[in-house]
């Protein structure tokens, strides 16, 4: 055991003092003189134990009052101890890449990570959580924080080997967000650490734990193949590097279509890297280079090419560089990138052709004559394409062109620009994007070439981090090239996102891996997006008139180097390597609170208080990843000020300034009604309260009314069901919403029923709420029509409440005869509205009549005859008013209505 302040120890001595000092000193009391001290010998045994300098006699309470001075201090000086396991919320990343397939140790590396994690949920104490996430080509949560053990257990066995890289920068930044906030949380990396530093990370406040796995860097990989045209044939050359610590000898054969063409033996020294080079007239595909060795890794023995006779895309980027557009053309397949500060002068001339490169992109440096048949444009003077005048500080997209090819499945309304020039198209050329104040994207051709001009920084906007911007490339390259982007037969790297052009007239393909297992992918106006395969061999895309086949590979050094790392470099920060995680525990400090709490309530007298507290769930207890308050309340102002829906509230967040930086995003709304909706009893009951000390509010008035809401979804379940609809919209499931309110128009409390669900039928129900949860003993419950029922009005009768509901005396025979048989005079309380009271068998009416209303209807019954239920002696409209204010009739009907009061 270890103590981080042990020095609060020594406080035990004057505390301890104290308490002693306090049960020496004599009690001051008053004189009362009693017929006979053998009647009170309780009082007279109490002096004598408060006498000053009289030893201490003993005493439980003076005992445990010294235990909770000593367990209070031993819990400030904060015990640990050490134990297996993690403390608090951990969330565990499992690099599933390549190297983690290595057979150095058994069965293999993953397997071992996925044992290190089935002891992590084993060794989970109560109140412990943990999430594990997979770090593969894709990214995935497979269990968020939890502490159920079974959940976790589950999300272990889909942990599966890939044959790609790891995408271990992205896996650890979404650690990070989860529990980086924390000081108490951890972040574990179950890795070999075969995988390049990660730049620009920070752990926040949790700390990162890294355990390495693996025993031995023994491996021999393919690290490059190619095949080139010759003069008479083709030249197929492969490349071997040996990682390991000693030479390694191995068989490697050359299959062409299937069949074994050749087979040499070859040895590499340690760290060595050597090539063999295969000559031939033809040769059918598919391609495959084998190695025959023992080793530890043999995902990257193999190594297979189909598209051989495909011309690659030739692109040269001129500029300074620029690492998004690097890395978004690196992900299309079949193009070859260069950069270059300037323009070869053999790739410069006035004419289309004769060059070596299909597209030439001009960032931030002034365009010159090229061969290329297309020429892009990054914010760069001269070009035909356009000019650059005076620069608009953030301009924002408004419209854009989504049916060109360029614009295809763009979303650019959220994108954030800093600056821009104000851009003067030339005549032939297409705006395809513009903000309010200039053009911000145009196209066209002149001239036999194809011209695209982007007129601000690409550096200086959110655009390379946005969705949109990979397949802006995507389309650049298909939209440059022209006929050449039709689909071919082509080789990729694993786990690497490719596109392929296809004819429109497809909807979908199916992707068929080495093992024979199919995958589909919709298409979009002739084009598909592969979000990367996992697994190295070829590939068969076929659809109704496409059949592809791909070759997948991994050839990622970083994957075959297999030599279990002992530090990685995250961020500024190294991070050694643990074999066994510790973690340091509280001991004392929940039972030293514990008991002091109790001890306390003993004191007081009051030990059954410790119990009877109100549980109540704070903000804090529930562990969430973003401000609820922050959420709740940006709900409540855009209900306030412009009421819109959730999704459509993140663009309002962007109309309006806010105290802090950050805005709720779209996840962290739902999840507050979440929230919200487990807490409404809760909420509704505080509020109320809150509400009635506010405003002096009474409940003598209580209003109720019942609505409709529908879900535009067919399928029913729970509450959504189909039934009556107030909304006109009876083919669609919904649910019945009862709002109570107060006399003020206060809302009090809802509930929500099955759709299906008579309004009627529900007061009864919300009479045991009020009772129950308002302790609410009397009323005057408010209900139009629809309460109206025998069993309704006996319930309101039986739980002590006056009521006032509508009537509608059309249905009522004799009721209604007996109402308007009555002589009481007619009043007048607005215009053409006369009201009168009627009381009949101990029930009072208040019945309304409409004169402009009567004379409509009488027009209508001129036009559209009806057949009256009443006789002559009705002259005029009746409807319903419960506060003498406006009249509730309904049009062509005429109802007779009275609001019958029961007070």
């Amino acid at each position: 055991m270890q103590f981080q302040s042990l020095g609060v120890l020594l406080w035990f001595l004057p505390v301890a003092g104290f308490i002693i000092l306090l049960y020496l000193l004599k009690v001051r009391r008053r004189e009362v003189r009693v017929p006979a001290k053998f009647l009170f010998p309780a009082i007279t045994t109490d002096v004598r134990a408060n006498a000053l300098f009289q030893r201490l006699r003993p005493n439980l309470l003076l005992f445990l009052q010294l235990l909770a001075a000593l367990l209070l201090l031993t819990a400030l000086a904060r015990p640990m101890i050490q134990a297996k396991g993690l403390p608090g919320q951990s969330v565990i990343v499992v690099d599933t890449s390549a190297s983690m397939q290595a057979t150095d140790v058994a069965p293999s590396r993953l397997e071992a990570a996925k044992n290190r994690l089935r002891r992590f949920v084993q060794e989970l104490n109560p109140g412990e959580q943990l999430a594990i996430i997979e770090a593969g080509a894709q990214v995935r949560v497979l269990a968020s924080l939890t502490s159920d053990k079974q959940k976790l257990l589950n999300a272990i066995s889909q942990l599966q080997p890939t044959d790609t890289a790891g995408n271990l920068d992205e896996a650890l930044r979404l650690a990070a967000a989860l529990v980086g906030k924390s000081d108490e949380s951890r972040i574990v990396l179950l890795s070999d650490g075969a995988f390049p530093p990660v730049s620009d990370f920070s752990a926040g406040s949790a700390k990162l734990v890294f355990e390495s796995l693996g025993a031995s860097s023994d491996n021999l990989a393919i690290t490059a193949m190619d095949v080139q045209e010759r003069t008479g044939g083709l030249e197929w050359f492969v490349g071997v590097r040996n990682f390991g610590s000693q030479p390694t000898k191995a068989i490697l054969e050359f299959y062409a279509g299937d069949k074994l063409i050749d087979a040499r033996p070859i040895t590499v020294e340690a760290g060595q890297t050597i090539g063999q080079t295969l000559t031939a007239r033809q040769l059918p595909e598919p391609l495959e280079a084998r190695l025959k060795v023992d080793d530890a890794l043999p995902s990257d023995n193999r190594a297979f090419r189909v598209g051989v006779a495909q011309k690659p895309v030739r692109v040269l980027l001129v500029g300074e560089g620029n690492f998004f557009l690097e890395r978004a053309l690196a992900l299309e397949p079949n193009v070859k990138v260069d950069k270059a500060p300037s323009v070869p002068d053999s790739e410069r001339g006035e004419r289309v052709g004769g060059g070596n490169y299909d597209l030439v992109i001009f960032d931030r440096t002034a365009p010159v004559p090229v061969k290329a048949r297309a020429v892009m444009v990054i914010k760069a003077q001269g070009g035909p394409i356009a000019a650059l005048g005076q620069p608009v500080r953030t301009p924002r997209i408004v419209l854009w062109e989504r049916e060109h090819p360029l614009m295809r499945y763009l979303e650019l309304g959220s994108l954030l620009i800093d600056s821009a020039p104000r851009l003067t198209p030339a005549p032939w050329a297409k705006t395809l994007a513009e903000s309010q104040q200039t053009p911000l994207i145009v196209a066209g051709e002149h001239q036999g070439r194809r011209w695209v001009g982007v007129g601000w920084d690409l550096l200086e906007s959110d655009f390379p981090l946005q969705p949109a911007f990979p397949i802006f490339v995507a389309n650049l390259m298909r939209w440059a090239v022209g006929e050449q982007g039709s689909a071919t037969d082509l080789t990729v790297r694993t786990g690497v996102p490719f596109s392929l052009a296809v004819d429109p007239a497809e909807t979908e393909l199916a992707v068929r891996d080495p093992d024979g297992n199919t995958r589909t992918y919709p298409v979009n106006d002739g084009a598909v997006v592969i979000p990367g395969v996992e697994r190295a061999g070829v590939y068969t895309i076929q659809g109704r008139k496409t059949e592809i086949r791909v070759a997948a590979n991994l050839m990622h050094a970083d994957e075959s180097n297999i030599q279990p790392r002992t530090s990685i470099q995250l961020g500024n920060q190294t991070v050694a390597a643990q074999n066994t995680l510790t973690t340091l525990r509280d001991l004392w400090k929940p039972i030293a609170l514990a008991l002091l709490a109790l001890l306390m309530d003993v004191a007081r007298g009051e030990p059954e208080a410790l119990f009877d507290r109100p549980q109540t769930t704070t903000i804090e207890a529930l562990k969430l990843e973003f401000d609820l308050e922050r959420a709740v309340y940006a709900m409540v102002a855009n209900r306030v000020l412009d009421p819109r829906s959730k999704r459509a509230m993140l663009s309002w967040m962007e109309t309006v300034a806010w105290a802090e930086e950050r805005t709720p995003e779209l996840h962290h709304l739902y999840r507050s009604l979440d929230v919200l909706a487990d807490a409404k009893e809760d909420l509704e009951l505080r509020l109320h309260h809150r509400v009635r000390d506010l405003f002096r509010q009474r409940l003598d008035l209580v209003l109720y009314d019942t609505t409709s809401l529908y879900f535009e979804s067919a399928s029913e379940d729970g509450v959504r069901r189909r039934g009556h609809s107030k909304d006109k919209r009876p083919d669609l499931p919904q649910a019945v919403l009862g709002l109570l309110l107060s006399g003020d128009g206060l809302p009090i409390a809802h509930e929500l029923f099955a759709g299906n669900t008579y309004d009627g039928t529900t007061v009864a129900h919300v009479l045991e709420r009020l009772k129950d949860r308002f302790g609410l003993r009397w009323c005057i419950f408010v209900g139009d029509r629809g309460m109206v029922s025998e069993k309704n009005l006996e319930a309101l009768d039986r739980a002590g409440y006056d009521w006032i509901v509508g009537v509608r005396l059309r249905n009522r025979g004799r009721l209604a005869d007996a109402i308007l048989d009555d002589a009481g005079a007619w009043q007048a309380v607005g215009e053409h509205l006369e009201v009168k009271e009627v009381r009949h068998e101990g029930i009072r009416y208040v019945v309304c009549r409409n004169a402009e209303q009567a004379r409509r209807d009488a027009l209508q019954r001129l036009i559209e005859p009806r057949k009256m239920r009443h006789d002559g002696r009705i002259h005029g409209a009746m409807s319903m008013v419960t506060r003498a204010t406006a009249p509730m009739g309904s049009g062509s009907l005429a109802p007779l209505m009275a609001a019958t009061t029961h007070l």
